[in-house]
């Protein structure tokens, strides 16, 4: 049996990097077994959140449970800002307790 690992990498304006690794081939080229086929998603961007609807994202303290919505355009950063690097170009610092301890998340709507 021979080990074969392959991945698509670059799937044009998809976002997506399918993998598929440690598939084991037969004699006779069969796959006898699979590891399972994910896919590695892109993080949204802001403009792609604003896009679906949503205008900002919500903090919340870690210590004190706070919450606070804060709206897009008061962050001041780019349209093309992955929404995982916000907490890293902007701390928060809680206005009720003063911790820097908090969660971002987008502001879905209820």
């Amino acid at each position: 049996m021979a080990d074969l690992a392959w991945e698509l990498l670059g799937l044009s304006g998809s976002g997506m990097d399918w993998r598929l690794a440690d598939t084991v081939l037969s004699n006779s080229g069969v796959c006898t077994e699979m590891s399972h086929v994910r896919p590695h998603l892109t993080p949204p961007t802001i403009a792609q959140l604003q896009f679906m609807g949503l205008t900002g994202l919500k903090v919340t303290c870690a210590a004190c449970d706070h919450v606070e919505i804060i709206h897009f355009s008061v962050l001041s950063l780019p349209d093309q800002t992955l929404f995982p690097v916000i907490a890293r170009k902007r701390r928060f610092v809680c206005a009720t307790c003063g911790s820097k301890a908090s969660s971002v998340s987008p502001d879905w709507p209820d």
